[in-house]
């Protein structure tokens, strides 16, 4: 698969999930560059970066995604899985609040299913309107990083709330 194509790739799944306008920013004229951007050219809200791999088996694609945090300073790295139709500038918004209250409690690891419902509604409603499924914290000092998946085949999504690349 060409690069274009890949960016393509990426292009559409993040605009037709998350119903924002990505652009393409770069086809990898230097290597620094990002290649998608949601937001403006001079300072995105999001800058987004495309790989692609082949394996014996199957190719792979993906993508990862950096934002700068707005709302929260998080000490670790979390993996958050998000379903499709979760209103993403919603969540740039919220999420980090709510990353860095479970911290501060000490949660590393939360479904957001029917027994966190039944414990503590209100988180669990917090959670659900943004459209996250499950948060994971996979790194308690890290550089606050927070990568997203969404359920289903497919590759690795990429940051929402700050932090460097680890």
């Amino acid at each position: 698969m060409a690069t274009r194509s890949v960016e393509e790739w990426a292009r559409s799944v993040i605009s037709a999930e998350l119903g924002v306008a990505v652009e393409i920013h770069d086809y990898g004229s230097d290597a620094s560059m990002y290649d998608l951007r949601i937001g403006n050219r001079d300072d995105p809200r999001v800058a987004i970066e495309c790989w692609a791999r082949w394996t014996a088996s199957s190719p792979r694609r993906g993508m990862s995604a950096s934002l700068a945090a707005r709302t929260a300073t998080l000490a670790g790295n979390w993996t958050v899985e998000v379903r499709s139709g979760a209103r993403f500038l919603r969540m740039t918004q919220e999420l980090g609040l709510l990353l860095h209250f479970l911290e501060r409690e000490g949660v590393d690891d939360l479904p957001v299913d029917d027994r966190l419902r039944h414990r503590d509604q209100l988180l669990y409603d917090q959670f659900d309107v943004l459209g996250v499924t499950y948060a994971h914290r996979h790194l308690q000092h890290g550089t606050g990083k927070v990568s997203f998946t969404m359920p289903g085949p497919g590759g690795r999504g990429g940051d929402l709330v700050g932090g460097k690349d680890s």
